[in-house]
């Protein structure tokens, strides 16, 4: 069971033609980085040689030979610098309009601000927020600063819990970049993947609940005698 979601990854493989382009060779890397990280993740992993030359098939020598030698840096940081690439790769269209938001009420010098000073310059509420949710100072983070910061801080201090959509695209558009050199067990990047987590279940929340609206909206529309029991549905959604 436990492969099942490589065997997938390699039936999609299976289209690829002897010519490979460049971007079909980056979806074979991606894919690799994968296998040789589940391989770490767990004890044993069964078919892990016929695994790899399945994935490896559709690629021409020298891009067998230009993987290879990448991995010269060492098998664990390029399985992290490919993973976190892929993360990067990701539109950064809405992140990056999200971060300009923040920007306007997280002040640039808040890690010496105190809240009485927030709730000169904002809203009480809002001040608060900012004031209790220490990951939203990170917008005003310089990258290397992020990636000096102590684990523990990283997980407790600056934690993904009870942000709302636009925090966690705004902090995701400050994170993204950021690569951790000095990370041997990976603690950095896992907490780091852990806000695009984070963002992709709010993100598919935020879509199901638009997409429930906008069905119920069409439906009244349609039907201005429909019964008012939609109303009660519940729409605990992100807004």
């Amino acid at each position: 069971a436990e492969n099942n979601d490589m065997f997938g990854v390699v039936a999609g493989l299976r289209r690829f033609f002897s010519g490979t382009t460049k971007d079909d060779e980056t979806v074979v890397v991606r894919q690799l980085a994968r296998l040789e990280k589940r391989k770490r993740d767990v004890d044993d992993l069964p078919d892990y040689a016929r695994l790899k030359r399945q994935v490896l098939s559709p690629l021409a020598p020298e891009a067998i030979l230009r993987i290879r030698e990448a991995q010269d840096e060492g098998m664990e940081a390029w399985i992290a610098r490919v993973l976190d690439d892929d993360a990067v790769s990701v539109s950064t269209t809405a992140c990056d309009a999200a971060l300009r938001r923040l920007r306007r009420f997280v002040p640039s010098d808040v890690q010496r601000t105190s809240l009485a000073r927030l709730k000169a310059t904002l809203p009480q509420d809002l001040a608060t927020r900012v004031w209790r949710h220490k990951s939203l100072w990170l917008v005003r983070f310089h990258p290397k600063d992020i990636a000096r910061l102590h684990i523990a801080d990283l997980w407790s201090r600056y934690d993904n819990q009870g942000l709302s959509l636009v925090e966690l695209r705004a902090i995701w558009a400050c994170l993204a970049p950021i690569h951790f050199v000095s990370d041997p067990d990976r603690k950095k990047l896992d907490w780091k993947l852990s806000f695009k987590v984070k963002l992709d279940e709010v993100e598919a929340a935020y879509a199901a609940s638009r997409a429930r609206d906008t069905h119920q909206s069409r439906k009244k529309k349609n039907d201005p005698r429909a019964s008012s029991d939609d109303d009660d549905d519940d729409d605990s959604g992100v807004g």
